[in-house]
C-alpha cells in the first residue's frame, strides 16, 4: 500500500499531483540502502551511496524508496507503510 507519494520541489508543490513514475516496478530487485549517521530526532539518514542505481531502507513501519539516492534529483522518494507481514 503507497501512503506518502511525496516530492519536493523548491518552488512549490508539483503542478500534476503524485509522479507515479517514482514506484518501482513490481519484481524489480532493490537494494538495501547504506545508512549515515542518524538525524538529530534519531531518524536514519541515508548515505551516499556506493553506486547510483535506487535503494531502500526501513523506518519503523515503513518501507523508504529513494530511485536516485546520489542525484541528479533528490529529495524525490516514495514512502510504502508495512501493513501486514508474510512468512514464507
Amino acid at each position: 500500500m503507497i501512503t506518502k507519494l511525496h516530492t519536493h520541489y523548491v518552488w512549490g508543490r508539483y503542478p500534476n499531483g503524485p509522479d507515479f513514475s517514482l514506484v518501482p516496478e513490481v519484481g524489480l530487485p532493490i537494494r538495501q540502502c547504506m545508512l549515515g549517521k542518524p538525524d538529530h530526532d534519531g531518524d536514519p539518514v541515508i548515505a551516499v551511496q556506493p553506486t547510483p542505481e535506487p535503494c531502500m531502507m526501513q523506518n519503523g513501519n515503513t518501507l523508504h524508496y529513494d530511485p536516485s539516492p546520489n542525484g541528479p534529483v533528490l529529495f524525490a522518494y516514495v514512502n510504502f507503510d508495512i501493513v501486514s507481514e508474510r512468512l514464507r
